[in-house]
C-alpha cells in the first residue's frame, strides 16, 4: 500500500473542498514512514479470523428510497494507495472495519459484523439463539438474522441480552423479537438500563442528536476528503429505532443464570462506557463478552455529542473485576464493535 503525497495522483475529489495543507501532508507522510507493516498484517489477519461468510459491502433497504445502511460508498478504501488527505493509520482502521459477514468466535458463539455500527452475537441455546445486542435499527437487525439463517437454516431466537444502554445496541430489539416463537421471551439488561436509555436518548436526545452530526460527520460524503470511519465502525444505521420496557434487569453485581440451557454469568460494569453496562461470561465456551469496555481502538472518556462523562476509575475497576473473576479460565474475549 502506497502513500500519495501532496502532488496527488489519486482520483480527484470535489475541487471546491479544501486539500490537505502542506503541513498536514508532511505529518501524514511521517506517520506512513513509521508504520510497522508486520503489525498491520497481524491486525488484518485478526480482523478476518473466524470468517465463515463474507458479506461484502452490505446495502440494506428500508421503506424509504434512502438505504438504512450502505457500505458500498466506502469501496474507495480498498484502493492500493493512501491519499495525502487522510492519516494513514486512520485509513487502515477504516479498511479493517470493512471486514463484514458471519464470524465464528467459538463452536457455539457466532457474530454478524458490518451490518450496522455494532455487532450482533449469537449463542447456541437448547431451543434457539441467545442474541447479544440488537444493532441500531429494526431493519438492520432483521437483515443480520436473515444472514445467519441463510447459513444455519431458520433457528428461532430464544432469549436476548443487551449489554448496555446505548441506542446502537438496543435499537433493533423489535426486529429481533419478531424472530422468536415464544411471546414471553426473556430480555436481560443491566441495572438502571431503562432510566439510562431514556435519560440519554429522550431527555438529552435532541441536543445530543445535533451534536452527534458533528461528532460522527453524518453529513460528510464517504470519500478521501470526507467520511472515512468512526474508529469502531462507520456510524449508526438510519432505520427504525425501537425499544422495549419488557426486560429483566440484572441488579446483582455478579449473578449466574441458566438461559435456554446455557449458563451465563453476569457482571455489572456500571458508570463505565455507559451508565448501565454489564459483561457476560459463557463458562461452557470459556468466552467473555466484554461489552464495549475493551474495543480495539482508543475509546473516549468525554464524547463530543454530550453523553455522560465516563468514570475512568470505575471503568478500570470493572475491567480488573473481569480479570479477577475469569482471567484464569477464559480462552477468548469478544466485544460488541
Amino acid at each position: 500500500m502506497n502513500y500519495n503525497y501532496e502532488g496527488g495522483h489519486g482520483k480527484i475529489v470535489n475541487s471546491m473542498r479544501k486539500n490537505a495543507s502542506h503541513e498536514t501532508s508532511l505529518m501524514n507522510q511521517e506517520t506512513y514512514d513509521g508504520i510497522n507493516w508486520s503489525k498491520v498484517e497481524a491486525e488484518n489477519n485478526l480482523a478476518k479470523a473466524g470468517m465463515l461468510v463474507d458479506a461484502g459491502l452490505p446495502y440494506i433497504k428500508g421503506d424509504t428510497l434512502i438505504p438504512v445502511w450502505n457500505l458500498k460508498g466506502y469501496e474507495f478504501l480498498f484502493s492500493n494507495y493512501i491519499p495525502y488527505t487522510v492519516n494513514p493509520k486512520f485509513w487502515m482502521q477504516g479498511n479493517l472495519n470493512l471486514n463484514t459477514g458471519l464470524f465464528k468466535v467459538t463452536d457455539n458463539i457466532y457474530q454478524v459484523r458490518g451490518f450496522d455500527f455494532a455487532n450482533m452475537t449469537f449463542i447456541k441455546g437448547n431451543t434457539g439463539w441467545i442474541v447479544i445486542d440488537c444493532l441500531s435499527s429494526k431493519e438492520t437487525a432483521e437483515a443480520a438474522i436473515k444472514f445467519v439463517n441463510d447459513y444455519f437454516g431458520i433457528i428461532p431466537v430464544s432469549a436476548v441480552v443487551i449489554t448496555h444502554s446505548h441506542e446502537d445496541h438496543y435499537g433493533g430489539i423489535l426486529g429481533v423479537l419478531e424472530h422468536s416463537t415464544n411471546k414471553n421471551i426473556s430480555v436481560y439488561v443491566p441495572k438502571n438500563f431503562i432510566n439510562a436509555a431514556l435519560e440519554e436518548n429522550v431527555n438529552a436526545g435532541v441536543a445530543m442528536a445535533r451534536r452527534g452530526i458533528y461528532m460522527y460527520g453524518v453529513e460528510l460524503p464517504p470519500d478521501e476528503k470526507g467520511k472515512i470511519d468512526n474508529g469502531i465502525g462507520k456510524g449508526t444505521s438510519v432505520g427504525t429505532v425501537t425499544f422495549s420496557q419488557d426486560v429483566i434487569e440484572i441488579n446483582e453485581q455478579y449473578v449466574k443464570k441458566v438461559v435456554d440451557g446455557v449458563e451465563l454469568e453476569f457482571l455489572l460494569a456500571l458508570d463505565t462506557e455507559a451508565p448501565a453496562e454489564m459483561f457476560i461470561y459463557i463458562p461452557s465456551e470459556h468466552s467473555l463478552c466484554i461489552a464495549e469496555d475493551c474495543n480495539a481502538t482508543v475509546h473516549n472518556l468525554y464524547t463530543l455529542r454530550g453523553a455522560k462523562v465516563r468514570d475512568a476509575v470505575a471503568w478500570a475497576n470493572s475491567i480488573q473485576n473481569a480479570i479477577n473473576q475469569w482471567g484464569k479460565t477464559l480462552t477468548s474475549v469478544f466485544g460488541v464493535h
